[in-house]
């Protein structure tokens, strides 16, 4: 055998024991996310609809604690407060600028599967 060949085997060799070592290190495990957007229980994969999801460590790790902090990490979701208590959301640029206690929201906001209604009551910290 020529010299080149043996280098480059053993090249290719210890290229293939890293990749096995590095396949067998631990992998992180996603839990099954159930989604109700369509209001029947769904697995995600099946689901045509983009959704971004916090778990309750990922909530704590970031400090996320209001509406506005998940506003900041969620493509498409803009959520707004321009004055005090009148939080403005718009999701992929879908939203309301009515102002005024009698405004119709175009997005909805539930926290553990309840509505919240009120303006108001969107901007304060529930998480």
């Amino acid at each position: 055998m020529k010299p080149t060949f043996i280098k480059k085997a053993i090249a290719v060799s210890v290229g293939t024991l890293a990749l096995a070592s590095f396949a067998s290190a631990d992998s992180i495990a996603i839990e099954e996310v159930v989604v109700t957007a369509q209001k029947r229980a769904e697995s995600l994969q099946n689901v045509p609809i983009a959704i971004t999801a916090f778990s309750g460590d990922k909530l704590r790790e970031d400090d996320i604690t209001n509406m506005q902090d998940i506003g900041n990490r969620t493509p498409g979701l803009v959520f707004a407060a321009f004055s005090a208590g009148q939080p403005e959301i718009a999701i992929r640029g879908i939203g309301t600028k009515e102002d005024g206690a009698a405004a119709s929201d175009s997005t909805v906001v539930s926290v553990d599967d309840v509505y919240i209604a009120a303006r108001t009551a969107q901007v304060f910290d529930i998480f």
